[in-house]
């Protein structure tokens, strides 16, 4: 009799238990959904993205939360404008006075006057300045880039194949010093929307990056094409190639695969950049038949 009373009793409360229990569950997820996707969008966030959360369907207790980290997103962009700020002061700062040295150093080598080994010393200063004009120049774009605003950008046409084009012409003599097969291959018209300084630049990057790290003999292929409401543009070289395991580091700022060619480390950083401006996509992959690097970028195809 003990036993068939309290049998169903347990029964019906170990029932009742695993009742509460999911239903617990099946609550806090449902109550802990917007914490979950606020986690998610400060996780999935670039480095460099600094716009503030969004708080709606949040619940009131958890928009002070995300208040305060809206308000720290603030400050840190306050505090990235302003050294992006000093960086192109800085830059700009620096091309005259480096400029005029330039010159200045052009005129030294020039007298017939001076020792050998002294136009030597010269030969080399002149070297080291235009590296450093480089660097500055190079550093002025980057500022520009990381603080363009698509919205501003948004009212221009820019036929991205006569810009390739453009540019293959300025780097043809670059590519015949260095005896690389400069190509460029067009499929008609490919306006994209967008700042012609700065897409001007991201080709001239690419492209010159290419015939830099390329061996002699080698080619390098560009290509502008539209599929699918998208333009393409596409940097194939045969050169050495990115090991897969720098493939995600050589957009940072001064990051060098090569370190036995001569460049800033800016280029591909810049590229980036230009292409985040932009609204589009880059990504890196290897090169015709598994040799060199081709550099793809997708950017939205303009309305006609």
């Amino acid at each position: 009799m003990v036993e068939a009373v309290w049998r169903p009793q347990l029964i019906r409360q170990i029932e009742m238990i695993v009742l509460a229990v999911a239903l617990v569950c099946i609550g806090l997820t449902f109550e802990l959904r917007p914490l979950m996707k606020v986690k998610d969008d400060v996780a999935d966030r670039d480095p460099m993205q600094l716009a503030p959360l969004r708080v709606e369907r949040l619940h009131t207790e958890l928009r002070p939360i995300v208040d305060a980290i809206n308000q720290c997103i603030a400050r840190l962009g306050l505090q990235v404008a302003t050294q992006r700020r000093f960086i192109a002061d800085a830059a700009h700062q620096l091309r005259t006075p480096l400029t005029l040295l330039g010159t200045q150093l052009q005129f030294a080598r020039q007298r017939r006057s001076i020792e050998p080994e002294l136009s030597e010393v010269l030969a080399a200063m002149h070297r080291s300045n235009q590296s450093m004009v480089g660097l500055t120049n190079k550093l002025l774009l980057l500022a520009q880039a990381e603080s363009a605003d698509y919205s501003q950008l948004a009212s221009q046409n820019v036929d991205l194949s006569a810009l390739a084009t453009e540019v293959v012409e300025e780097l043809a003599l670059l590519a015949q010093t260095r005896e690389i097969d400069l190509g460029v291959e067009l499929h008609g018209p490919a306006c994209v929307t967008g700042h012609r300084a700065l897409l001007a630049a991201l080709v001239s990057n690419l492209a010159e990056n290419a015939i830099r790290y390329t061996q002699r003999g080698g080619h390098v292929t560009v290509t502008v094409k539209r599929a699918d409401g998208r333009v393409v543009l596409t940097v194939c070289d045969n050169g050495p190639g990115i090991p897969a395991e720098a493939r995600s580091r050589v957009f940072e700022p001064f990051y060098r695969a090569a370190t036995d060619t001569e460049g800033t480390g800016l280029g591909l950083a810049i590229v980036r950049e230009i292409v985040q401006a932009h609204r589009g996509e880059i990504e890196l992959g290897a090169g015709p038949d598994g040799r060199g690097v081709t550099v793809t970028v997708t950017f939205a195809a303009a309305n006609a």
